[in-house]
């Protein structure tokens, strides 16, 4: 039995997936294989778990603020040059399980963020906000509170941009 703890959870999706495997089946294997092929990587250097694989769509688990943003900025800077588009969603907070079976309150928060991230964009929570020591290669722009699905409280949310 697994109890629940505060983690960063980091949720990153291919832009228009499903559109990409329409047009090209291997277009979208080869985004989706580089997509993992990095963040495995990035979780092995940060001390991070890939919890979750469906489609275009990886989570990974975190348990330093500062290791799961400069693994996110990281991955935002493999990908500059591919030809596809990621969006990121970010939150610090409870998830239960663990290793590839991580689920709670923290996972949808991150899913649900990533939904509202632009391509190439990172939307974190306030409570991820107020965990991070540091932050000298970004600004923050506050987008204010959100109300998300399956979150029974509104979410204050901030975009990400690499400066």
């Amino acid at each position: 039995m697994s109890t629940a703890k505060s983690q960063v959870t980091l949720c990153t999706n291919i832009v228009r997936y499903e559109r990409l495997l329409e047009l090209s089946k291997a277009q979208a294997n080869a985004a989706v294989s580089f997509q993992q092929h990095t963040l495995s990587k990035l979780a092995e250097n940060y001390d991070g778990y890939i919890s979750e694989r469906v489609g275009g769509r990886l989570m990974v688990t975190f348990s330093s603020p500062d290791a799961a943003m400069a693994a996110a900025l990281s991955l935002l800077k493999a990908i500059e040059d591919e030809p596809f588009y990621v969006r990121i969603g970010m939150h610090f907070g409870d998830t239960s399980g663990v290793g590839q079976h991580v689920s709670g309150l923290g996972v949808v928060i991150a899913t649900e963020l990533e939904e509202l991230a632009s391509p190439d964009h990172i939307v974190i929570s306030d409570a991820l906000r107020q965990q991070l020591s540091s932050l000298p290669h970004v600004k923050i722009y506050p987008l204010g509170e959100r109300f998300l699905p399956g979150v029974p409280e509104p979410v204050v949310a901030h975009r990400v941009e690499r400066v």
